[in-house]
């Protein structure tokens, strides 16, 4: 690009008075501006953005992560599936993948652009979810290639499991007795149930 030239999008007023004294010294605010027309002028030529480098976009993946190591420190056996429920969720949601395990990312036919980036993601998050398993319920799901089918499928299988939790819960709050315990002390041990 030649920043003389009107058409390219540069502006040449972007140098300061400093830079053209001394053609070796560009300032900050001089630099800045200038990677700041660069940038505007390749989105224009580009026409699109690639979201597998958009740091934002759902199928980004940064280079850090890996789909061998775990992102949730809860092993599900069936019977904690609430907690590994919602630990997962949280790790997807702080890495922009949960939309992957709820439907709302779809898989896109293989002749869409976006394909090969979708299917790198659900490795990913199938990675994930298997590591978050026990053995034996890993060894049930694990031939399914969406992880919107594994997530669907355990909530499906575990979720009712909840119903002993509900259960447990209201025998420990019927148990429950404030005794020689403060309202502040009694009110904290009747939230931590």
């Amino acid at each position: 690009m030649d920043a003389s030239n009107p058409e390219s999008g540069m502006n040449p007023g972007a140098f300061s008075a400093e830079s053209a004294t001394n053609p070796g010294t560009f300032s900050a605010e001089s630099v800045a501006a200038l990677l700041n027309q660069l940038s505007a002028q390749l989105g224009r030529n580009n026409g699109t953005s690639n979201p597998s480098i958009d740091q934002t976009s759902p199928y980004y993946i940064h280079p850090s992560e890996n789909p061998g190591i775990p992102i949730i420190p809860i092993i599900m056996n069936g019977s904690n599936y609430g907690d590994w429920s919602r630990a997962l969720t949280l790790a997807l949601q702080s890495k922009n993948k949960f939309d992957f395990v709820d439907g709302t990312i779809k898989k896109p036919l293989e002749s869409d652009p976006l394909f090969r980036q979708w299917k790198r993601c659900n490795t990913y998050v199938i990675g994930w979810i298997n590591l978050s398993l026990s053995p034996d319920i890993s060894q049930s799901v694990m031939w399914n290639n969406l992880a919107y089918e594994i997530w669907s499928e355990l909530r499906r299988r575990y979720y009712h499991g909840d119903r002993f939790r509900i259960a447990e819960l209201k025998e420990e709050l019927y148990a429950a007795k404030q005794g020689e315990l403060s309202i502040t002390a009694y009110f904290m041990k009747l939230r931590s149930l």
